[in-house]
């Protein structure tokens, strides 16, 4: 749980540096911003940590038993389909795109795809936030953690989301008043 809960901190922290440099400055953002992109590797790197521990700890080492449901659940399809099967699922998205992402993550990806695609790939970190946000509200939620426990973490969650709205309302405007 440790290594969910510090990626889970770097992830939050990586994604609201840039809509604070935006709105603090008040100018463009360069393409890459090496304390983000840094914290961001060090967020997915930990991620990746808890994706090969965490699938070790609940179903006795079948770790298939988080995707395909086991023979007691008697399921007539075969895949999880239960609250346990769909943060596996988030889960498993989301770690496929902090793959991506670490992949992403050097210089010469930038120069390997160009600005434009490699922005374009670069924002599946919005997609992947939410997944692992879902992901440990449902789990949260599963363990019946105390409901101040979620609500702080709701609240956290909720912090993320509006910074990037307002980033992204700021760049709308920046946009706007360039026309």
């Amino acid at each position: 749980m440790s290594t969910a809960y510090v990626a889970l901190i770097l992830l939050g922290v990586s994604a609201i540096i840039g809509p604070i440099k935006l709105l603090i400055n008040n100018k463009s953002l360069p393409i890459s911003i090496y304390l983000r992109r840094d914290i961001g590797i060090w967020a997915g790197i930990i991620a990746l940590l808890h994706v090969f521990f965490g699938l070790q700890g609940h179903v006795g080492g079948k770790f298939w038993y988080y995707f395909i449901a086991p023979p007691e659940a008697k399921y007539s399809f075969p895949l999880r389909i239960d609250a346990f099967g769909l943060t596996s699922y988030l889960g498993l998205g989301a770690t496929l795109i902090i793959i991506m992402l670490l992949y992403l993550s050097r210089d010469k990806a930038i120069k390997k795809f160009g600005v434009r695609k490699w922005k374009k790939l670069q924002r599946f970190s919005y997609i992947a936030i939410c997944m692992t946000l879902l992901h440990n509200l449902i789990l949260l939620i599963i363990a019946n953690r105390n409901l101040g426990f979620i609500a702080i973490f709701s609240a956290v969650s909720l912090l993320i989301i509006v910074f990037q709205y307002l980033g992204y309302k700021k760049v709308l405007q920046k946009n706007a008043s360039k026309l």
